[in-house]
């Protein structure tokens, strides 16, 4: 989670751990950004392309966002399925933030325990130590919510997932950790990230309590849009090529119209990788946004009602929290289909 020093100087060291360290500046917060190989550098311009879009909003004293329901279907490569009516109980069982949150100003700190139910840690055990590498949501006892860029390279033997924890290097006693027994995705492509969002199915059911350390977040509506604020919580690093924290953070950020990001990317060559089915999300002075570690972990959204709703998904962007690139983030209201279709039959 990076929000507090974008004067950091840029890490080009080519990476040698595929989990956990920068890979060149256009990075996936854990993986290479699309077709980059990871020993080619990638060479920023000498100056960042101007905003000249205006914001799509003017206040950011609400800290909630406005849904938009789509008439119109978006474009994605995802297959047609049915669609398969949620859990009835799913309106006041997922979705709860706790913690003490109100009031808060814009920015990023440090989030308070519990304030962030539904987020889970991926790790991976390389034989000797369990390494966080990356985030996760919970939607039911039985499934989390991820980057497929986060599992793609992974074996499923080595995955295991935490819930309930706030500090890694604690054990506080409320934590959950649970085996992975399959994995899904839906076409994505490692080339493109498109379609970068994975099910794990765990080994077996998470205890959830609405007012718990764990607890699920709530899935919008099919092609629900999203315009104000939304917030992304991870472990992920501080700064570009700085540690990564031990305790959970979150930040605020404004949602960007797809055609600002997509304007502003395909001045250094990314605009191709901006499809319908991923949104955009940061500042135009940089300073905040997720970073190496965030993969995978959620943006969520709170309705008037107060309830919170999975809007993305962290997957890439170009270094962490510099001016004019926001992150990019899956959007999870065009996939809506697919995961109840999977978690219903599997």
């Amino acid at each position: 989670m990076n929000e507090w020093n974008i004067h950091t100087p840029y890490h080009t060291t080519p990476a040698t751990t595929m989990y956990l360290i920068n890979h060149n500046g256009v990075n996936s917060r854990v993986t290479p950004k699309p077709v980059t190989p990871i020993n080619q550098n990638f060479a920023p311009t000498s100056h960042f392309p101007q905003w000249t879009t205006p914001k799509p909003f003017t206040t950011f004293d609400q800290n909630y966002c406005n849904t938009q329901q789509s008439t119109t279907p978006k474009p994605t490569s995802t297959p047609v399925v049915i669609k398969i009516p949620m859990n009835k109980t799913q309106a006041t069982d997922c979705g709860n933030r706790g913690g003490y949150y109100f009031n808060r100003i814009i920015g990023g700190a440090a989030a308070t325990e519990g304030e962030f139910p539904w987020q889970v840690s991926i790790q991976v055990d390389d034989g000797r130590q369990l390494h966080h590498i990356c985030g996760g949501a919970i939607l039911s006892p039985h499934w989390i919510i991820t980057a497929g860029h986060c599992i793609s390279q992974v074996p499923i033997s080595t995955l295991s997932i935490v819930a309930g924890d706030h500090n890694l290097y604690i054990l506080e006693g409320t934590e959950q950790r649970r085996s992975i027994v399959n994995v899904y995705t839906t076409f994505f492509d490692l080339a493109t990230f498109r379609n970068d969002i994975a099910l794990l199915k765990v080994s077996s059911p998470l205890i959830l309590k609405v007012g718990s350390r764990a607890s699920a977040i709530c899935l919008p509506e099919k092609y629900d849009t999203f315009k104000g604020l939304a917030t992304v919580s991870g472990w992920g690093r501080m700064s570009e090529s700085g540690n990564s924290p031990h305790i959970l953070q979150q930040v605020t950020l404004p949602f960007i119209e797809k055609y600002t990001c997509r304007s502003t990317y395909q001045q250094v060559g990314f605009s191709q990788y901006l499809s319908e089915c991923q949104l955009c999300a940061g500042t135009p002075y940089g300073g905040k946004d997720a970073c190496q570690g965030d993969s995978g972990g959620p943006l969520v959204c709170a309705k008037q009602s107060g309830q919170y709703f999975l809007c993305g998904i962290v997957s890439w962007g170009i270094g962490c929290a510099r001016p004019q690139y926001p992150g990019v983030y899956t959007e999870v209201s065009c996939f809506v289909d697919w995961i109840k279709n999977t978690t219903t039959q599997n």
